[in-house]
């Protein structure tokens, strides 16, 4: 209710402009992940990548080969046994912070937004991706996500986007 108009703009055309590989802070792709994602494989050596994901690890392996490490998001409530996915409010977001630090300066893709309020509500979730938004400034890195618009709330994508250095739309 406070906007008089809200309008959609078409898709880019072609795939994203590459961010530098030296630059750094929180890029949120809105539209195809597949762009989003081309953009993290240029950025990402063996060393420096770290997938968060809703998918099986099984998966995302199929795609992206044995190098990155994959943090698997679960349910939230309870805390995962054994190699079950992480829950997203207890172990998910100190699982990755860990693999941050692990690195030098880190190159984090965080897939579908959407998909992860499914998993929980959405505070919890802007917490969550907040954190890894500090966790991998603090280390010198860049942190690239993926969502859906349309798969969204419009106040939800609003916060979401509040929270990024940068938002582009993609494919």
């Amino acid at each position: 209710g406070i906007f008089d108009e809200v309008r959609e703009f078409p898709p880019m055309a072609g795939p994203p402009e590459p961010i530098p590989l030296e630059a750094l802070g929180a890029y949120l792709f809105e539209g195809d992940p597949d762009a989003a994602f081309s953009v993290y494989e240029s950025m990402a050596a063996p060393d420096r990548g770290i997938i968060v994901t809703t998918k099986s690890p099984v998966r995302v392996r199929r795609r992206v080969g044995p190098a990155p490490l994959i943090v698997w998001v679960g349910g939230s409530g309870e805390a995962a046994e054994g190699e079950g996915p992480a829950a997203i409010d207890f172990e998910a977001g100190r699982l990755a912070a860990g693999f941050l630090r692990e690195r030098t300066h880190p190159v984090l893709y965080v897939a579908d937004l959407e998909q992860l309020r499914l998993l929980a509500p959405f505070p919890r979730v802007l917490e969550f991706v907040k954190g890894l938004i500090d966790q991998a400034a603090v280390r010198g890195g860049v942190l690239l996500a993926s969502v859906d618009p349309k798969a969204v709330p419009p106040t939800e994508l609003a916060c979401l986007r509040w929270n990024f250095d940068h938002v582009r739309r993609v494919g």
